[in-house]
C-alpha cells in the first residue's frame, strides 16, 4: 500500500506479437537480457484477446503482449527498442502505439 508504481515520467514501450508466436518472441526477448538488464526496470508478459477496434495493436489477432518500463535514458532506449524490433520482425510485432517504438511508417503499415 506504500509503493507508487508509477509517476507518470516513465519511459515505456510495449509490443504485440501473435500469440502463435509467444514462445520464439519470449526466446528473443530473453537472449537480450544483457542489453536489457541496465535499462529496465520491471516488464510484463501477458496475453490478450483478439479484439474489433481497428487502432488496437490486438486488431483480428489473439496477441501476447511485451511490456518494458525503462530507465529514464531514452539515448540508450531508442538503441535497445531498435535491437528489440529486430528480434521481433519475424513476428510481426505490432507496438503500442502511445509507448516509444523506433518502427518507421513503412514498416508500421506493414503490420496492419
Amino acid at each position: 500500500m506504500d509503493y507508487t508504481p508509477s509517476s507518470g515520467e516513465e519511459l515505456q514501450s510495449e509490443y504485440f506479437v501473435p500469440r502463435e508466436h509467444a514462445v520464439a518472441a519470449f526466446r528473443a526477448i530473453e537472449r537480450l537480457r544483457e542489453a536489457l538488464r541496465p535499462l529496465l526496470q520491471i516488464s510484463e508478459v501477458r496475453t490478450i484477446a483478439a479484439d474489433r477496434l481497428w487502432m488496437s495493436p490486438c486488431y483480428q489477432r489473439p496477441s501476447v503482449a511485451f511490456h518494458f518500463t525503462w530507465k529514464q535514458n531514452w539515448p540508450e532506449v531508442q538503441k535497445l527498442l531498435r535491437v528489440i524490433e529486430e528480434q521481433l520482425r519475424p513476428f510481426d510485432a505490432r507496438p503500442h502505439w502511445g509507448k516509444l517504438f523506433t518502427m518507421s511508417p513503412a514498416r508500421l503499415q506493414s503490420l496492419l
